[in-house]
């Protein structure tokens, strides 16, 4: 009797396993094997540079796999887990690139000094390195021969909490950034990103060029 309980509990706990296991390939997408080694003890681990991405940790000889959160979540690192964009911590990790317009050049982030740089033709997004050297200068849309230095220029605060809404509902411009805005549901706030480059512009409800943005912060 104790070997067939012990033969039953082990054969729950299986069951468990692969239950849990499809719930995650249903959700998210498998992109297939890595060959990434995952930290000791993990069975979850973000992607090193692309805050969509994620890898369910080999185990028991089960090869390491490599997952895209599905819609537009991304893996939060405080949740560990795929989370909503507004509420998702990516760290140093890229979030999906949105072309502002259909074709152009952009920076991989608002304020970046890197040699790395988005190419959209047709609203299809490429990942472009500047020659040896050089940085992309996004007023130019341009690489050039320059070196990235520390400025002292002043940052915009970190929100204290929660958005205070002035309305129960509507779209508000960010009092901490110029490339964040407020969607308040109910009187609740929900925080959003504008696509790397694009300031939030209040009367137009959109995210636009700096230049067409009143924003003194």
């Amino acid at each position: 009797m104790k070997a067939l309980a012990l033969l039953t509990i082990h054969g729950i706990l299986a069951f468990a396993a692969a239950e849990t296991q499809s719930k995650v390939e249903s959700r998210d997408i498998d992109l297939g094997v890595s060959d990434y080694q995952c930290p000791e003890g993990l069975y979850v681990a973000p992607h090193e540079t692309q805050c969509e991405l994620y890898y369910i940790c080999a185990s028991g000889g089960t090869p390491t796999h490599l997952y895209h959160c599905k819609d537009d979540l991304l893996f939060d690192l405080a949740y560990y887990g795929c989370n909503f964009k507004e509420l998702t911590d990516c760290g140093d990790r890229l979030s999906p690139f949105t072309c502002p317009y259909p074709d152009g050049k952009f920076p991989i982030k608002e304020g970046a000094c890197s040699s790395q740089y988005y190419v959209c033709t047709n609203n299809a997004t490429t990942l472009a390195t500047c020659p040896s050297g050089e940085i992309f200068d996004a007023p130019s849309s341009s690489c050039i021969a320059t070196t990235c230095t520390t400025t002292t220029t002043a940052r915009a605060p970190t929100a204290p909490g929660v958005f205070e809404c002035p309305a129960p509902n509507g779209s508000f411009s960010s009092p901490y950034s110029c490339s964040q805005y407020y969607v308040c549901v109910d009187g609740v706030s929900f925080l959003f990103n504008c696509a790397a480059g694009l300031y939030y512009n209040a009367p137009l409800d959109i995210c636009d060029w700096p230049a067409n943005v009143n924003c003194n912060l």
